[in-house]
C-alpha cells in the first residue's frame, strides 16, 4: 500500500511537471515578444525534447527493460498492438461520427485546436503530435498510472476516462460526449499495455495513430 501511495504522488508530480513545462516556453516567447515562426517552432520543439528526455530518464529502468523485451521477440507484441489499436480506432470513429451529428461545429474542440496549431506552427506541431506528445501521454496515462493499480480492469477504465477527460477539458454541453471516442482510444492503449506489459507498444500505436490523423488533416 505504501508503494502505491508513493506511486500516486509520483504520478501527480509527473502531471504537474508536464503541465508546467508546457507553459514555460510559450511564456518566454511571449515575454520577449518573439513572433518569428521559425524561432518559435525551434524553441518549442527544443522544449519538448528536453521534457521527453527528462521523463524517459526518470523511467529509464522501465524503458530499458521494455526495450530489451522487444529485442527478444517483437512479432507477437506487434500483432497484439495492431489488433487492439484497430478495435479502439473503430470504436472511436463510430462514436465520434455519431456525436458529430449533434454538435454545431461537427468536430471536437480538441481536434479543431490541433488543426489550428498544425496550420500555424507546422514545424512544431508535427514532431510534437507524432513523437513527443504520444511519449508524454503514454508515460502519464499508462506507465505511471499502472504502477498505482493492481486490478487491470480498473486501470483500463480509469486510464480511458482520464485520457478522454484530458482531451475535452474546457468544453461543455454536448461536446463533453467526445470523452467517449477519446476514451475508447485511451482504453485501447491501456489494454495494449496490459497485454504486452511493454510501454513501447502503446507509444508506437499512439504515434502511428497521430501520424495517420495528421496525414488526413494535411491532405484531405
Amino acid at each position: 500500500m505504501e508503494e502505491k501511495i508513493k506511486n500516486f504522488f509520483i504520478w501527480i508530480g509527473v502531471i504537474v511537471f508536464y503541465l508546467t513545462s508546457q507553459l514555460i516556453m510559450p511564456s518566454i516567447l511571449d515575454r520577449f515578444n518573439i513572433t518569428n515562426q521559425y524561432i518559435s517552432n525551434t524553441c518549442l520543439v527544443l522544449s519538448d525534447i528536453i521534457v521527453v528526455t527528462l521523463l524517459i530518464i526518470f523511467y529509464k529502468k522501465d524503458f530499458k527493460k521494455d526495450h530489451d523485451d522487444l529485442n527478444n521477440g517483437y512479432k507477437d507484441k506487434l500483432k497484439i498492438t495492431i489488433k487492439i489499436w484497430l478495435i479502439g480506432l473503430i470504436a472511436m470513429i463510430i462514436s465520434n461520427n455519431i456525436i458529430n451529428l449533434f454538435t454545431a461545429s461537427g468536430i471536437a474542440s480538441n481536434e479543431s485546436i490541433n488543426r489550428t496549431v498544425l496550420e500555424e506552427l507546422t514545424l512544431y506541431a508535427i514532431p510534437t503530435m507524432v513523437i513527443f506528445g504520444p511519449i508524454c501521454e503514454e508515460i502519464i496515462f499508462r506507465l505511471s498510472l499502472k504502477k498505482i493499480f493492481s486490478n487491470k480492469y480498473l486501470y483500463v477504465i480509469l486510464s480511458a476516462l482520464l485520457f478522454g477527460g484530458a482531451h475535452v477539458l474546457g468544453t461543455s454541453g454536448i461536446e463533453l460526449l467526445y470523452i467517449i471516442p477519446y476514451g475508447a482510444l485511451g482504453a485501447a492503449f491501456a489494454y495494449i499495455y496490459v497485454k504486452t506489459k511493454n510501454i513501447i507498444c502503446p507509444i508506437l500505436a499512439h504515434m502511428i495513430h497521430n501520424f495517420i490523423c495528421i496525414l488526413l488533416i494535411l491532405f484531405l
